[in-house]
């Protein structure tokens, strides 16, 4: 068994073991990842947590660079984070970032999100 798989096996197999996958977790799968992605995923995330006033452009051209994800790419791993209560500081930065630069608005997706984390209120 490639590296691949076997990170996808074991992925699974924690699923399986814990009572299911988190959204993270279901997303990293879909996406076919491989352990080094995920490690480079956890590395940006973590560096971003660290940047209080990045803006949403920031973070989308780093996803992109380092695994070709355009803006719905990046859509479905913000979801998953918050879905997830994981790097919330990375999705409210990048929320809210979008959410001014798009003049109150936000995708579709996202609005659900932005309600739960009052960022109408804060801007």
């Amino acid at each position: 068994m490639d590296e691949k798989k076997e990170f996808q096996f074991k992925l699974m197999k924690q699923g399986m073991i814990s009572g299911g996958l988190s959204s993270l977790e279901r997303l990293m799968l879909e996406r076919d990842f491989d352990e080094a992605q995920e490690n480079l995923l956890y590395d940006i995330l973590d560096r971003f947590s660290q940047m209080p006033d990045f803006s949403y452009g920031e973070l989308e051209r780093e996803m992109d660079a380092a695994f070709g994800w355009s803006y719905q790419g990046v859509k479905g791993l913000i979801i998953s984070l918050h879905d997830d209560g994981r790097w919330s500081e990375v999705v409210y930065q990048y929320l809210k970032s979008n959410y001014q630069a798009f003049n109150g608005r936000v995708s579709i997706e996202y609005e659900r999100i932005v309600k739960e984390l009052k960022i109408f209120e804060k801007v």
